[in-house]
């Protein structure tokens, strides 16, 4: 139930309504609370003062209706704008993107502005009673109506400024970078200690499954991929029936109906009710997303690059501007501690065997692409050569290490095939033994 109500939350808050929903029950809200003051004349002392409105319900009515279009109208064109960036990332940078600035809390806050002030106007413009016509001027209301106004004038500025940065391919990458490294952080919140320095994600004593027949095979009750695990639900519910589950998914998986979710052990079948309830904590959606998948975030930076390298596009820095921030990721990840493959109970006992991502396979999701669509293009293969040379002296697992130096001669041997100049072959070579040097540099001062 906790990871549903997460997953839940997760998707409220990368939708595109939900906060102009809220600022439109706000307004709502605010619009009451001035009409009875109005009404209850529980004026503030100056509220009738030479900055304030000073005429008549005519004019506060013509006022109000006035707003009230001129925001919707503006609504309609921010709307149309977001629809147009829209298109222009999914073509540009991917469709993959999209939600990224549907995420945008800048753009959703502009469109709530617009909306939630016309829903303001229009709810005081009901206080207008035929039988109060000709002495009822709601001098709060009309003055709240005139700084939504004046807030809606200055949202429209700053979405102007916000578009046009918003679509430039550097502050794309950034802003993927960003939501990667809040990823990393969320997800492996834990740096290593010296005595983790040779080690890597816990392996070690992994229980293997009862000989036989297991207990119960959790499958997919439906296709999609797989979004969320309940993993603190998966030790509870293992735990309270003596049960030990391995995993046979990990969140980004796509699974189709009737596959293995988990292979559960135990002494016995299940009690009625647990297949259920185990199934339960599996949540299944159309797409990745970045709440438990880290590569998904990479793949993103990823995409961005290899649309820049094809042949269309043929924007070379874009894809160096993606793989500066790519060393970041993973320079990020050399340093974090990696969660264990085993969770246990209280007692110590084995519970859940779970496929742990590891630092090998996010460097093969960030660099494979990457180094496959740059090997006709020198001066990407470099860069991303010089990058692995800078984050070197910061990897201090020998088996990131040797993942590091492994794609470090890929991209150098793939790349010299291709190349038919010189020099290229010569700032090529250049470049893998910087790269080599900082990696097994890196390893002999910590045998020492």
């Amino acid at each position: 139930m906790k990871g549903r109500i997460a997953n839940i939350w997760y998707w409220l808050r990368s939708s595109f309504w939900f906060i102009p929903s809220l600022m439109v029950v706000g307004a709502a809200l605010l619009a009451a609370g001035a009409i009875h003051l109005d009404e209850s004349r529980l004026w503030l002392p100056g509220i009738d003062g030479w900055w304030t409105f000073r005429g008549g319900p005519d004019g506060a009515r013509a006022i109000l209706a006035t707003i009230a279009s001129s925001m919707i109208t503006v609504a309609g064109v921010v709307f149309s704008i977001t629809i147009v960036v829209l298109s222009l990332a999914s073509s540009q940078f991917g469709p993959r993107l999209i939600r990224n600035f549907m995420n945008d809390r800048s753009s959703q806050v502009v469109l709530g502005t617009f909306t939630s002030a016309y829903v303001y106007c229009l709810l005081v413009l009901r206080s207008f009673g035929a039988d109060r016509e000709g002495e009822y001027t709601p001098l709060v209301s009309i003055n709240i109506g005139f700084l939504l106004a004046l807030a809606g004038i200055g949202v429209l500025i700053f979405f102007i400024h916000r578009v046009s940065a918003s679509i430039q391919a550097n502050h794309v990458v950034a802003k993927v970078c960003g939501q990667l490294d809040e990823s990393i952080r969320r997800l492996y919140p834990e740096k290593m200690g010296e005595a983790d320095a040779e080690g890597g994600a816990a392996e070690n004593d992994l229980p293997d499954p009862v000989p036989g027949k297991p207990a119960l095979v959790l499958r997919a009750p439906a296709s999609g991929y797989l979004q969320r695990i309940d993993g603190d639900g998966l030790l509870a519910l293992a735990g309270a029936n003596d049960l030990v589950i391995h995993l046979g998914v990990r969140p980004g998986d796509f699974v189709t109906r009737g596959v293995a979710l988990a292979k559960v052990d135990g002494n016995g079948p299940p009690a009625d009710g647990v297949p259920d309830a185990l199934v339960g904590l599996f949540i299944l959606g159309p797409e990745r997303t970045t709440e438990q998948d880290v590569e998904y975030a990479v793949s993103q930076l990823v995409e961005i690059a290899v649309r820049a390298l094809s042949p269309g596009v043929n924007d070379p820095f874009t894809a160096i501007t993606c793989i500066d921030w790519i060393g970041v990721a993973l320079a990020t990840m050399a340093e974090r501690k990696f969660p264990a493959a085993v969770r246990r109970d209280a007692e110590g006992r084995p519970r859940v065997v779970a496929r742990v991502f590891t630092f090998g396979g996010l460097v093969d999701a960030a660099l494979n692409q990457i180094r496959q669509n740059a090997a006709a293009v020198p001066a990407v293969s470099i860069h991303m050569l010089g990058m692995l040379a800078s984050i070197g002296g910061g990897v201090r697992r020998a088996a990131d290490r040797g993942d590091l130096l492994r794609h470090s001669r890929m991209i150098h041997d793939g790349c010299r095939r291709n190349c038919a100049e010189a020099y290229d072959i010569e700032c090529l070579d250049a470049a893998l033994h910087q790269a080599l040097s900082a990696l097994e540099g890196e390893a002999r001062s910590t045998r020492a």
